[in-house]
């Protein structure tokens, strides 16, 4: 996944976000469900650190890409 790629999805995810709240709360779930978009590589190494905020998570992901 490319930097372009990564920050689309992000934006993507959280405009999704906003519109079914309930299926990203709580913000655990939300991680969860982040990470399992990721790319494949990206994912285990984001998903092994367990981060505990969204934010954390994408700056990770952002860092990996």
């Amino acid at each position: 996944m490319i930097e372009a790629g990564h920050a689309a999805y992000t934006d993507r995810f959280h405009e999704l976000a906003r519109l079914v709240p309930h299926l990203v709360t709580p913000e655990s779930r939300k991680i969860e469900i982040y990470v399992y978009g990721l790319a494949l590589q990206i994912c285990l190494m984001v998903a092994a650190i367990e981060s505990k905020t969204i934010q954390k998570a994408v700056k990770i992901s952002g860092a990996l890409t």
